[in-house]
């Protein structure tokens, strides 16, 4: 017999042996739970420190830009933050709109000179088969130069080298498309205008510069151009349509032909959009009463306000952009007017531009102004947004930047709903300013709304078509089985999430779990007292347990076997396993695993079968609803569980227990919520436990618990969550008693591992970037779920009775590696009490959070 307890000893102490040890030396860190969740500033681009953002405000081509005697402080590429979003860096390439076309719709372009260097450009009208030529750029005609400086003006180099440009632009990497305006072939201009337009579509142009107007010689100024009003007057005047009037402005005719001619380029403007934004500059002459006629188009043709900005020229003579009122900004232009609801202003004035060749020197006229160079700044930061939001159609594009605009400035008069993209984003403009100055750094943030605060996930095939999940509460919550697999599996992944404009912004997917600390090991005050207070056992009881919980109803009895019926509770085997104990001063319910949860369990049905040394248990349960009012359910778990109990019960006893279960909307203790739900989820378990006591004499007893188990999850409904296979868990415990040492007194040593992941893997569902159709595609990644760390907690208790009014009790708990994360803290848990007769006195302090507790508690009987 004592050969027998020493086998089964050895045995219960090589488990534990050689699941002890830790299988990797590697540190690692704990994912955040906060809901500072963290953001990439743009899609695929990090915003670059403050020091870069200076030095791209250094650089000679930059400060060439602004005239040195201008009245302004503030360089206009910085109102506009372009130095902040032109530090953005996607690790190889910085938001300088490379990849990015232009198309520069403009007169006397000279493509020689340094503002074209180290780009790509197409000159459409430069004389080939076909094409009309360019007017020569000379010292009072270098209009395209100076436009096309301001959009994309070379970049490379420090401009203060012989050789390179001088001036900079907003997307200096940006490539051009050249066609000219009044240089045309054919009897009529706008058809050809509109050739040239499907052409840059072709090349994938994302915007169109139009730095032009139709002069107006009745307002006696030569910056007076035909204004919106103007042309409806003149429309109603004479009972013309507007295809009629449009041909009347645009080829001095309303004859079929020039209608037909015109209205080419009213549907290139339109098929245009399809691939890229139309801008438009207002005009230069304050005296008008409204915006420029082909500025303000979408008034005529509502197809053409998609993708459509009028930009307007400001002067700024204040010193701070952030802190402006409106008396720091003078118009210099046309005002929005009739364009206010699709209309932004930029500081045009006072400005150095790209100009012309003299003897082969490219010059760079000083001090010029008008909304011409004013628009070609929003065409490059058009150019940088898509650069950074490659997902976006150009009407997304529009609508960020209008929406995202510093229109604090001034008080708004009215109100732009973006509701086609925007969920409901509203911006003020003003019939002056428009919707202000464009913000491009506000503009590669994520721009949320009132009725729509926070990011959003999207887990189907398209943003419309998908029910969107809030960002900040997506989360993956693990229970300790995992310790920080989860996490650690995906760092340096990431998704996307989405603003109000359905603009793609990746965060990283490891801050989307939330590590718990549910078998965090602490010493309950109360429990202990209570403890106290009932007297010690003078020797191990030798009983199994009979007082299941729960039971409602025994359906059979005979003298062998039992059937009884239990709501809400554990299967009786499970019950019997962890409640039947030699020792009644160990709790063996603590070292239960997430799959025998016990309030997990419905509608039970147990059988209890005794035999002479031993008993049989086998048990079912079921969710039940509670009622088809509440729709609630008792229980969430299904089992089919079976154990044989063996033995002399004063003497050796092993248990042996099995059985599978099925637990809904949770993997071994792990949910997810929102996007990361794990509703609708099951899992399926097959497991095997083992119990093993033993008397050594009358005082001494060893208890043994070890569990195997192997579960699979189903994936779960509308999850990025996908499924789980092969997931191996296992747990061990061993205590060892000791009683009547010196005297009435008791000492226990426990040291236990509780469930841990020693095996398996989930797949985890990662969205790549929406496409400019809403449509999502997605990347699995499988995540091996084995620990790392290996949590081990030692317990140590010793009380002692000195007479049957006084007595005291000692408890410490030492545990490594808490909730199996490798290198965690270690932590300490320590109690003392005191009794004397009714009186007890409990102190207790815990190391994981520094806190100390008292309890004292009195009985009076009367």
């Amino acid at each position: 017999m004592i050969l027998k307890k020493l086998i089964i000893v050895a045995i219960l102490l090589f488990l534990i042996g050689c699941r002890g040890g830790s299988s990797s030396s590697t540190t690692v860190s704990t994912a955040s739970s906060s809901t500072n969740y963290a953001l990439a500033e743009s899609t695929s681009f990090t915003e670059g420190s403050s020091s870069s953002q200076n030095a791209i405000k250094s650089e000679t081509q930059w400060t060439n830009v602004d005239y040195s005697g201008s009245s302004s402080s503030v360089h206009p590429y910085e109102q506009m933050n372009i130095h902040k979003a032109q530090s953005f860096s996607d690790g190889t390439n910085n938001l300088t709109g490379v990849g990015q076309f232009i198309h520069v719709a403009d007169f006397n372009c000279d493509d020689d000179h340094k503002v074209y260097l180290n780009k790509t450009v197409h000159n459409l009208d430069d004389g080939g088969s076909g094409e009309s030529t360019f007017g020569a750029a000379n010292s009072s005609s270098y209009h395209c130069q100076a436009v096309a400086s301001m959009a994309a003006g070379d970049g490379t180099g420090d401009g203060d080298t012989s050789g390179q440009n001088l001036i900079s632009g907003v997307a200096p990497d940006a490539d051009l498309i050249l066609s000219s305006i009044p240089n045309t072939s054919g009897s009529y201009k706008t058809d050809d205008f509109a050739a040239d337009l499907d052409v840059a579509r072709g090349y994938e142009a994302i915007a169109s510069n139009n730095s032009w107007g139709m002069g107006d010689d009745t307002d006696s100024n030569a910056n007076a151009t035909w204004n919106i009003t103007e042309l409806k007057d003149y429309i109603s005047d004479n009972s013309l349509t507007n295809n009629q009037g449009f041909a009347a402005l645009m080829e001095g005719s309303s004859s079929s032909d020039a209608i037909t001619a015109s209205q080419s380029y009213i549907t290139a403007l339109d098929n245009f959009q399809n691939n890229g934004v139309i801008v438009f500059a207002s005009g230069n002459y304050t005296g008008e009463s409204d915006v420029s006629a082909v500025a303000a188009l979408p008034e005529l043709y509502s197809q053409l306000s998609e993708a459509w900005l009028t930009v307007g020229m400001v002067d700024f003579t204040g010193s701070d952009i952030s802190n402006a009122s409106e008396s720091e900004f003078s118009l210099k232009g046309n005002k929005c007017g009739s364009a206010k609801e699709y209309c932004v202003v930029a500081d045009g004035w006072q400005l150095n531009v790209g100009g012309y060749i003299n003897s082969g020197t490219s010059v760079y006229p000083t001090q010029k102004s008008g909304s011409s160079l004013a628009a070609p700044m929003i065409s490059g930061g058009i150019a940088l947004l898509s650069q950074a939001f490659p997902n976006h159609t150009p009407e997304q594009l529009t609508d960020r930047l209008l929406a995202s605009a510093n229109n604090s400035w001034f008080t708004p008069e009215g109100n732009t709903t973006f509701t086609t993209h925007g969920n409901g984003v509203k911006h003020g403009y003003h019939s002056t300013w428009g919707h202000g100055i464009p913000d491009f750094y506000a503009a590669l943030k994520p721009i949320t709304s009132s009725s729509n605060p926070a990011m959003s996930l999207y887990t189907g095939e398209s943003i419309e078509s998908s029910e969107s999940s809030s960002l900040s509460s997506s989360y993956i919550t693990t229970s300790p089985s995992f310790g920080n697999a989860i996490s650690q599996g995906l760092i340096g992944e990431v998704g996307y999430a989405y603003d109000a404009l359905n603009g793609g912004f990746k965060y990283d997917i490891s801050t989307r779990v939330n590590l718990t600390n549910d078998y965090e090991p602490s010493i309950n005050l109360s429990s202990e007292l209570t403890r106290l207070g009932s007297p010690l056992s003078k020797n191990n009881h030798s009983s199994l347990k009979d007082d299941f919980s729960q039971t409602v109803s025994t359906l059979s009895e005979t003298n062998n076997l039992e059937t009884t019926l239990t709501l809400g509770a554990n299967t009786l085997p499970v019950q019997s396993f962890f409640g039947s104990n030699l020792d009644s001063a160990v709790d063996l319910s603590n070292f239960e695993t997430p799959y025998l949860g016990a309030k997990e369990g419905g509608l039970g049905l147990s059988a209890n079968y005794q035999f002479n040394n031993s008993r049989v248990l086998i048990g079912a349960t079921s969710p039940i609803k509670q009622s088809h009012e509440s729709g609630g359910a008792i229980g969430s778990r299904q089992s089919l569980i079976a154990s044989l109990e063996y033995g002399d019960l004063s003497d050796t006893n092993l248990t042996l227990m099995s059985g599978l279960t099925k637990n809904k909307d949770n993997l071994l203790g792990l949910s997810g919520s929102d996007a990361f739900s794990t509703s609708g989820a099951e899992s399926n378990t097959i497991f095997t436990a083992l119990k093993a006591q033993s008397h050594f004499n009358e005082n001494l007893t060893l208890t043994g618990i070890a569990t195997l188990a192997n579960t699979n999850m189903t994936k779960p409904e509308s999850s990025f969550i996908d499924s789980a296979t092969n997931v191996k868990s296992s747990s061990l415990a061993l205590v060892a008693s000791q009683q009547n040492i010196l005297g009435d007194d008791y000492l226990s040593f426990s040291i236990s591992q509780p469930n841990r992941i020693t095996d398996g893997e989930m797949s985890i569902r990662m969205s790549n970037l929406a496409e400019s159709d809403g449509s999502i595609s997605y990347r699995n990644k499988s995540i091996n779920l084995k620990s790392a760390g290996r949590q081990m907690v030692y317990g140590l208790s010793y009380r002692k009775d000195i007479d049957d009014k006084l007595g005291f009790s000692l408890k410490h708990a030492y545990t490594s590696n808490l909730n199996n994360m490798l290198n965690s803290a270690i932590v300490r848990s320590s109690f003392i009490g005191l009794k004397y007769k009714d009186l007890k006195l409990g102190y207790n302090i815990d190391s994981l959070d520094s806190s100390e507790t008292a309890e004292i508690s009195y009985k009076y009987n009367f």
